[in-house]
């Protein structure tokens, strides 16, 4: 959590490894070199030793700064030879590494062991792509969708895909339509704004207040935030009472010189204020405040997906967006948290909740081979207060339950976020019922991780519904559809 970019950086990096993998089971035979360069910087940037102990004391050292690079650099490397092992298996399977032709052929793969409608998308380097048509290799006409890209054109669509299928398509440019003017319909505005009930367009009107299809019911109101998350399918707000709602960032801090002792030799009032801090993570003065929402706005909306952009006022940043898309055809919500966050020498840390209220439910994680409960599977006595999770959590009930996966930020807070006395695992059930929080960043350590967590950044997550009710068939599920379709243009 002190090194949040690095992390993603790392996180993708190990993610290209993993899909290079699955594309291509013999890849590190193939090139060794480049699997066994990927392979020593990913376990390098993993191990413990994160940076210099004077990072909080003296942050301005270059001895400090030398050694956060060379820490980030295993990562850099890593992502670059994963990069590289993937461009040689694209190479390999026909792509032409030119994306600039407004008609052509893809190949998609399923990388993964998940079936069913899954989405793909590719990215074209034109920006003249207005409209597309989609067809595959029998010659059906897909549903897709043309969205914006820093880079050109974005093509998004879905399939039936079985475990490790591949499928080839054809794409084409289409001239843009003409939007006839109506004249018999009062839907909008002489100033374009479209907020007028009507059954023309009746979409446009509800978005800024939230959004339904068949699977979910979002309510939002600027100032009041979220206030309703619905499962359609148990009809039931997902949103537990009297706890932070989903999809509203959190900032805490805790001012420097609320804690009272004296400094050790040679200690600053930073690492002082750090090191007193305990298990708690936080002092006695900490004060959380979650964002305050101020603007929602529907952003796109076509036959795959529709997104929205909840724009947040949160203390510790300059830019705070959330953006939530809704695909039409699954029950799947992509969601990614933007972030420009400031310097500060105080205490901070960055959440995310993630509690869900399904009744009956059990939260499950995975770390190495096996699922299981935080706050119940631990050794006894052991901290139950964070943990990490290799691919996202689970909540699991007999009614059905949701799969959340966190590709960019593993480490996971439970609990009260306030000053308490620290309660060591006992294995009770109850443990495993508080409320879950993704820690996106932190600077609460005292010694070898970083002060300075300013920067930009987005975070991106990823919820399905599921039926899913053995925990272990749940956490592959979870780790098999955190591998979209893979694109390559072939032609």
């Amino acid at each position: 959590g002190s090194t949040p970019y690095a992390v993603k950086h790392y996180r993708d990096a190990q993610h290209r490894y993993q899909l290079c993998r699955r594309l291509d089971p013999k890849a590190e035979a193939t090139w060794p070199a480049l699997a066994r360069t990927a392979q020593d910087n990913l376990l390098l940037y993993a191990e413990h030793t994160w940076g210099h102990s004077s990072t909080v004391g003296n942050p301005c050292s270059t001895m400090v700064l030398n050694l956060d690079i060379r820490k980030t650099s295993y990562a850099s490397k890593a992502h670059e030879a994963a990069s590289r092992m993937y461009n040689r298996i694209a190479m390999a399977a026909g792509d032409i590494m030119r994306y600039y032709s407004t008609s052509g052929g893809i190949k998609v793969v399923n990388p993964g062991g998940a079936a069913g409608l899954l989405p793909v998308e590719f990215y074209i380097e034109s920006s003249t792509i207005a409209a597309a048509r989609l067809t595959d290799a029998a010659g059906r006409v897909l549903p897709c969708q043309v969205s914006p890209h820093p880079r050109g054109r974005r093509i998004s669509f879905m399939d039936q895909f079985a475990p490790h299928e591949s499928k080839t398509y054809h794409y084409a440019e289409l001239p843009a339509q003409n939007q006839p003017l109506n004249s018999r319909q009062c839907y909008v505005g002489a100033e374009r704004v479209r907020d007028i009930v009507n059954d023309y367009d009746p979409l446009t009107y509800r978005m800024p207040y939230g959004y339904e299809n068949r699977w979910f019911k979002l309510c939002c109101t600027p100032g009041a935030g979220v206030t309703a998350f619905v499962d359609k399918r148990v009809g039931k707000n997902l949103l537990p009472e009297g706890q932070f709602p989903f999809f509203t960032p959190l900032y805490e801090r805790t001012p420097l010189g609320s804690e009272a002792a004296a400094p050790m030799p040679g200690e600053n009032i930073e690492r002082r204020e750090r090191r007193l801090l305990g298990r708690n993570v936080r002092g006695r003065a900490a004060e959380v405040t979650p964002g305050t929402l101020r603007e929602v706005l529907g952003t796109e909306h076509g036959p795959v997906f529709t997104t929205l952009k909840l724009r947040y006022e949160l203390p510790g940043t300059i830019h705070c967006c959330l953006y939530l898309k809704f695909y039409e055809a699954v029950p799947r919500i992509d969601f990614r948290l933007e972030l420009g966050k400031t310097v500060s020498t105080e205490i901070e840390s960055i959440y995310l909740p993630l509690t869900l209220g399904y009744d009956d439910a059990t939260l499950w994680a995975r770390k190495g081979a096996e699922a299981y409960r935080p706050g119940v599977d631990q050794l006894p006595g052991s901290g139950m207060e964070y943990t990490m999770s290799d691919d996202g959590i689970g909540y699991l009930s007999p009614a059905g339950g949701a799969l959340i996966a966190a590709r960019d930020t593993p480490l996971y807070y439970f609990g009260e976020l306030r000053h308490h006395p620290i309660q060591l695992c006992d294995n009770k059930p109850e443990n495993n019922a508080r409320p879950v929080y993704n820690w996106l960043m932190n600077n609460t350590w005292e010694t070898n991780f970083k002060m300075d967590l300013s920067g930009f950044g987005e975070y991106c997550y990823t919820l399905w519904l599921t039926d899913a009710t053995n925990p272990e068939a749940a956490m592959d599920e979870l780790r098999e559809r955190s591998f979209d379709p893979t694109v390559f243009i072939v032609e």
